[in-house]
């Protein structure tokens, strides 16, 4: 899989969450190199937060989620991502984050 698709797979895990938070692991299988594919929606505007917290083991677990707005024009190549699918009148509360 090449960094645009995988960067896309994880855009879509994202937008299916719906402003809900996805588990690491979910992320990972999209791809092995996560962070530099989240740095990279990052850098075409995307607002992506990321948490982290400690369970009673001592391990360490993160959830990312895609906040809604408008992706910065000026970091958004024409050619980065295909636009999303208009939503429709009967369709109201379909979340899109721009």
């Amino acid at each position: 899989m090449n960094r645009k698709t995988q960067r896309a797979a994880i855009l879509r895990l994202l937008l299916d969450a719906k402003g809900g938070w996805v588990p690491l692991p979910e992320i990972m299988r999209c791809a092995a190199q996560y962070n530099s594919r989240i740095f990279e929606l990052r850098r075409l505007g995307f607002t992506v937060e990321n948490r982290t917290e400690r369970d009673g083991s001592g391990n360490v677990l993160s959830w990312y989620r895609l906040v809604p707005g408008v992706p910065s024009e000026a970091h958004q190549p024409s050619t980065a991502l295909p636009d999303p699918a208009p939503a429709t009148e009967s369709d109201s509360t379909e979340w899109l984050p721009f």
